[in-house]
């Protein structure tokens, strides 16, 4: 009799060690603007047939999808000998058509967009062909990120509530409005005419050049979002128009700036006006700055 060892009969549990990767980032799925349907045949009621189908569908989905379109059909002409080997001279006329039609859909994942396609696919009737284009939103390289941000770069000349210190610093400053670059005080190399006005108490500066001080101010390198928020607070173009004139920096350098000037003067302004000056700082004349909503307009300024 064949005695088997106590030791082998017990059934011994297995461990088994999982690691999980906490790190592993989860894959986005993709996102198509557009995909485009364009179907091909010769008869042209199974074509508008299956366009229905595809329309359908994409309603019962509630699929955001344009009507069907049909393109200029193909005209096919081909001639043959009616007798192979006799009567040479007598030619058939064969002439064939194909009929084009097409459709898109938008804004779609790419899970959807793969569910989609193949459904639809699956469901092409015989002597029809289908073509499918993807127009997929993917993110800037890199590389041309930093490239198109090096581009992007303007330098801005700011004389009055944008200067550090003074009371709308916070717009320059903060990084959800763009991004900046202080490159220091600067003034400019012609003369203008600067003062403080109207019940708000801001600080102007006119486009007549020759007239008053050379401004002193700061130089910034802005991106063009830095620069769209400011032309929303200058209310650039119909308010405020900006030009491009040379200042000078501290070691002399000269610069090419964007300044921000008033584009028209109201009668009404002068009469609340300060003497023109050089330099603005909050408080100059006992004018100081008063919040306030984005003017549009000479008349929101009294």
């Amino acid at each position: 009799m064949l005695r088997i060892p106590r030791s082998l009969l017990q059934v011994r549990p297995l461990a088994t060690q999982i690691t999980q990767s906490t790190s592993a980032q989860p894959k986005l799925d993709k996102l198509f603007k557009k995909i485009e349907f364009e179907v091909r045949g010769h008869d042209q009621a199974v074509l508008k047939s299956y366009m229905t189908f595809v329309q359908t569908a994409c309603g019962h989905l509630d699929i955001k999808h344009s009507g069907v379109e049909n393109l200029p059909y193909v005209r096919w002409v081909e001639w043959l000998l009616r007798s192979k080997f006799v009567h040479k001279k007598y030619k058939l006329h064969y002439e064939t058509r194909t009929y084009i039609k097409k459709c898109s859909v938008y804004d779609i994942t790419g899970s959807t967009a793969s569910t989609l396609v193949e459904y639809l696919q699956r469901q092409v009737p015989e002597g029809v062909g289908m073509k499918v284009t993807y127009n997929e939103i993917c993110a800037f390289p890199e590389t041309m990120v930093v490239d198109m941000e090096d581009k992007d770069r303007q330098i801005v000349f700011v004389y009055g509530t944008l200067k550090k210190g003074q009371p709308n610093e916070h717009i320059m400053s903060n990084p959800e409005t763009g991004k900046h670059i202080y490159l220091g005080p600067a003034q400019t190399v012609d003369k203008f005419p600067l003062f403080v006005a109207s019940k708000y108490n801001i600080p102007f500066m006119l486009t007549e050049k020759g007239t008053g001080f050379r401004i002193h101010g700061e130089i910034y390198e802005v991106d063009n979002l830095k620069m769209i928020a400011l032309d929303l607070l200058e209310g650039y173009p119909e308010f405020y128009t900006r030009n491009i004139f040379p200042v000078e920096k501290e070691d002399g350098e000269i610069a090419q700036a964007w300044i921000y000037q008033l584009r028209e003067v109201d009668p009404r302004l002068l009469e609340t006006k300060t003497t023109i000056f050089a330099k603005y700082s909050d408080g100059h004349g006992g004018r100081f700055y008063v919040r306030h909503e984005n003017c549009g307009k000479n008349d929101d300024l009294f």
